[in-house]
């Protein structure tokens, strides 16, 4: 402890000497340094409690920004699901916004028509390919009936040269003929057979060209349907555009991009839009309940139940909008109690750096067990002193060596109270004695011995600084004949040391003993006269 033990003034005192003012300067500068650690962290406080509010402020104007956002999206989502609706009504996105769903639908659509563009083009080539294989039927057709009509021609002229044998010379003889014949009937039967093999190839051309201009038509109805669907579905997608949320066709592929690029947030409006559609859902199935229940009674006021159950919506909404509170209220409690433990983590790590100082500070104002100040501890020291010299050369001869003066031990309750009451032990009763228990003229001895003792301590505290004069006011009027020479041998004793000793007393027989004086005489309205006189 800083302040030691109670003086007894009894032997040497332990303190006297022990403390210099450079130690107490130290101890002074290590306070300052305690008080100034403890500012830091109140300041430290306070500016993470400001960086707290800071931070909720900030929460809460993301929360509302976040909020607009979303009522944003979901008004547009509104106006795209019925643009959609009228231009693709076999594929209908769903009525709250999934994103699995919508991307889902969006990549069918988006495969139909393709798969219809190269539907297209198959159609395209293949009726190109059948108008090919048309020119090359035609070609054939035309190559046949040309090799026909030569056959014919050939015929008609094997039908001249046997009419010319005929008419010419003397006829060969039969089995020449027979021979002709079969050579001729050989060579009928061969341009008979090609002819009937062109007529074939005539047939089957006509036949192949046949199917091929029914399945040309039938390709040019599907690719003219196609087409028209195609036409149709494009006019549609312009005017749902136009009258939808967007302004072209590469304002609606960025809206679906967006749509597709923002899971994170498209997550967020789906919970809210489920939670939205369970509150709807739970309403509906109460309603539900409701009418089952009141199956074949009498129709009930709708107005009146209708107002209920605004009612009890408000209610509802109240309560969601309590429990958002709350939810809330939870998260800031939660955040302001992480805050709160860095603080104390900090204010302990503080105060266990600052724990040296901070015993130091409690020591310097008392807050220890014997509640001792520093200043009354330095100027119990100091009195110690003073006691100790009064002891040795006033009180014992002013009281006929019946009191000695002692620090008090006692302890006031608060550190303002203690350490500079003093006591006089009493040789006649063996015990220590309060200085309120003294008489009057008791009371003046000891503080005469005091006085004079604390002059002689502050002129040896000087630096040898001499102290000229004293000056005794009153005090002497209650000491008895015995006491009052004994003060005025101990007042003779410190004249005799070379000090002016000055005594204010109405006392007559002071008057008498005193050689030189100065009178004051009263003259009356205010009035008074000084004199100087030698008794």
């Amino acid at each position: 402890m800083v302040c030691g033990q109670i003086y007894t003034g009894e032997g040497a005192d332990p303190h006297v000497g022990s403390t210099s003012y450079a130690e107490i300067n130290v101890a002074m500068a290590a306070v300052d340094e305690a008080e100034t650690a403890e500012q830091q962290a109140i300041a430290t406080e306070a500016s993470l409690t400001t960086d707290a509010t800071q931070t909720k402020q900030q929460y809460d104007t993301l929360a509302k920004q976040l909020t607009s956002e979303r009522d944003g999206f979901a008004s547009e989502y509104n106006q795209f699901f019925t643009a959609w609706a009228t231009v693709f009504p076999n594929n209908l996105l769903p009525d709250t916004y999934d994103t699995s769903t919508v991307q889902t639908v969006i990549a069918q659509v988006r495969q139909h028509l393709s798969d219809q563009v190269t539907k297209q083009e198959q159609l395209t080539a293949t009726l190109a390919t059948v108008t090919e294989e048309i020119a090359s039927v035609k070609t054939n057709l035309a190559r046949t009936q040309t090799q026909l009509a030569g056959i014919t021609t050939q015929l008609a002229e094997n039908d001249s040269e046997q009419h010319e044998l005929n008419s010419d010379g003397p006829l060969s003889t039969v089995s020449d003929y027979e021979v002709e014949q079969q050579a001729l009937t050989e060579k009928i039967a061969t341009y008979q057979q090609v002819v009937q093999s062109a007529d074939e190839k005539i047939r089957s051309a006509e036949q192949t060209q046949q199917e091929l201009s029914q399945r040309r038509l039938v390709l040019n109805q599907e690719q003219n349907t196609y087409q028209t669907a195609l036409d149709e579905a494009k006019g549609r997608l312009g005017i749902a555009i136009t009258d939808g949320p967007v302004a072209d066709e590469q304002a609606l592929q960025a809206l679906l991009d967006r749509i597709q690029n923002q899971p994170d947030e498209l997550i967020q409006l789906e919970r809210q839009l489920a939670a939205y559609d369970t509150q709807r859902q739970t309403v509906a199935t109460a309603i539900a309940q409701s009418r089952a229940l009141t199956a074949g009674q009498e129709r009930p006021d709708l107005s009146q139940l209708q107002a209920e159950l605004t009612q009890k919506q408000t209610a509802l909404d109240e309560a969601t909008e309590r429990l958002n509170k709350a939810e809330w209220l939870l998260e800031s409690l939660q955040q302001q109690q992480t805050t709160i433990l860095k603080l104390q983590t900090d204010i302990d790590a503080i105060t266990a750096k600052s724990a040296d100082l901070i015993k130091l500070t409690q020591a310097v104002d008392g807050n220890n067990l014997l509640h001792l100040r520093l200043e009354p501890y330095v100027l119990r020291s100091f009195l110690y002193e003073v006691l100790t010299y009064a002891n040795e050369h006033y009180i014992g001869t002013l009281s006929s060596g019946r009191y000695q003066f002692v620090l008090s031990s006692r302890q006031a309750g608060r550190a303002n109270q203690n350490g500079l009451d003093i006591d006089i032990y009493d040789q006649d009763g063996g015990k220590v004695r309060s200085t309120s228990t003294l008489s009057g003229g008791e009371s003046f001895i000891a503080a005469l011995s005091i006085a004079l003792s604390m002059a002689e301590i502050v002129q040896r505290r000087a630096g040898g600084a001499k102290i000229d004069a004293l000056f005794i006011d009153e005090g002497f009027g209650s000491l008895d004949s015995n006491t009052l020479n004994q003060a005025l041998e101990a007042l003779s004793m410190v004249e005799q040391s070379g000090r002016l000793i000055g005594v204010i007393s109405h006392v007559e027989s002071m008057k008498r003993q005193i050689q030189q004086q100065m009178v004051v005489t009263k003259l009356g309205d205010g009035r008074s006269r000084l004199t100087y006189r030698m008794v």
